[in-house]
């Protein structure tokens, strides 16, 4: 298979945050060469999704597996389609569909990802300005951590600020990685529920299809 490169050659530069994205295509493709797992069979999905008026598209790719574990099954979750998974999966369902997206850049340069998927009406979870949470040179840009903190608790930094303390976190110095995990606490945390724990792809972690959350053992219900 031909190694393809995006047609403009440049990596396009999208500020690490959540988005509300539209599924535009769902296409299976066979990998020449196994992956580090020794898969072939993979799903490419496309969304699209908007900044400021520009418009993006992300293609990640996912095992072509079908369980409540597999990706692509809390994908289809995420988009709305109360999948079964005892049940053949038609990957067309997802166009059209919406869903929310986060966007993580691990490292300047390289190309963005989606790192989680989560309902539209997720509680608690809202769409906010988009604020890159790196700076040019890489490092955590903290006005930006409290802004978005800030949009999470109602639109209050003072609110921001004790909810964190409340949290025994302390922000200076962290990561932006760090800085991303307690965004995400605080989205989930603005609505209580019951979290929806299912295992990840890996099994190495438990995570809310609602919110988000993980956590590394699962519950003794669960057990």
């Amino acid at each position: 298979m031909p190694l393809v490169q995006p047609s403009s050659g440049e990596v396009p530069i999208v500020p690490d945050g959540m988005y509300l994205a539209t599924v535009k295509a769902a296409k299976a493709i066979s990998l020449e060469t196994p992956d580090q797992f020794g898969k072939t069979e993979k799903i490419d999905i496309d969304v699209e999704f908007e900044i400021e008026g520009d418009m993006f598209t992300l293609g990640p790719r996912v095992n072509q597996a079908w369980s409540e574990n597999a990706s692509l099954f809390q994908i289809a979750d995420a988009c709305g389609l109360h999948p079964n998974p005892n049940a053949a999966f038609d990957t067309d369902d997802l166009i059209g569909t919406q869903v929310k997206i986060v966007v993580e850049t691990k490292e300047v340069g390289k190309w963005p990802r989606v790192t989680r998927w989560l309902r539209v009406n997720t509680p608690g979870l809202k769409q906010v300005e988009v604020l890159s949470l790196s700076l040019p040179d890489g490092k955590p840009n903290y006005d930006s951590f409290w802004k978005r903190a800030a949009q999470l608790c109602g639109g209050s930094r003072s609110a921001a600020v004790d909810t964190v303390a409340a949290m025994n976190i302390s922000i200076p110095g962290q990561s932006v990685e760090f800085l991303e995990t307690v965004l995400a606490k605080l989205g989930g945390a603005q609505k209580p529920h019951d979290h929806d724990w299912r295992y990840t792809p890996d099994g190495t972690q438990m995570v809310c299809r609602d919110c988000g959350d993980r956590q590394q053992e699962p519950k003794a219900a669960l057990v």
